[in-house]
């Protein structure tokens, strides 16, 4: 092939190309969007991401004391630290993804008996205490996401003493969240 006729076909593979893709960017839209449209069940996110992530924490964190209950750093080995890494790795992204959900669905918690447990809000206060300030939920979403990423950083910045000052503060982020979403009848 001639160099003119090369340069032609190749303009037209490129052409072809970007008209395809352009198709294909309009029929299917971005994640975000998807986002916008499906509800993110929160209750399944937490059973499924977020709790189990969190015992992988709270395993190392209960462990890595010293008698007296104080954090002692020299529990914290290099397996320990792997453990902990994952599990506050596993945490960050599903904290992400609860942060950045357009839609939010309660669709919990467990009936004990056929009951709500006392002192639990129902699955409808759940709800309505979310869509009262979805902004807020997605925000401690987000700072309990910043907790498992300031364990992560410590981690790979070997600052053992940072590791167990977070380790210590952790249940903030949970627990500040849970007394306004899932303990609203208190």
């Amino acid at each position: 092939m001639e160099g003119d006729d090369m340069k032609r076909v190749q303009i037209a593979v490129a052409g072809s190309l970007a008209l395809a893709t352009l198709v294909v960017c309009q029929a299917f839209p971005p994640f975000s969007a998807l986002a916008e449209v499906t509800p993110l069940d929160v209750r399944k996110a937490m059973i499924d991401s977020v709790n189990p992530a969190a015992l992988q924490i709270w395993d190392v964190g209960n462990n890595a004391v010293d008698d007296d209950g104080l954090p002692d750093t020299s529990k914290l080995d290099a397996a320990t630290l792997n453990s902990l890494k994952d599990g506050a790795t596993l945490l960050s992204e599903a904290a992400r993804r609860l942060s950045h959900a357009g839609q939010l669905r309660a669709s919990g918690p467990d009936l004990v008996g056929g009951k709500v447990p006392e002192g639990v809000a129902t699955r409808e206060q759940i709800q309505a205490a979310i869509d009262a300030n979805p902004d807020g939920f997605r925000a401690f979403a987000a700072a309990m996401g910043d907790e498992a990423d300031g364990i992560v950083k410590a981690i790979e910045a070997g600052d053992s003493a940072q590791v167990a000052e977070l380790l210590v503060s952790f249940d903030g982020a949970c627990q500040s969240c849970h007394e306004r979403y899932w303990y609203v009848s208190q």
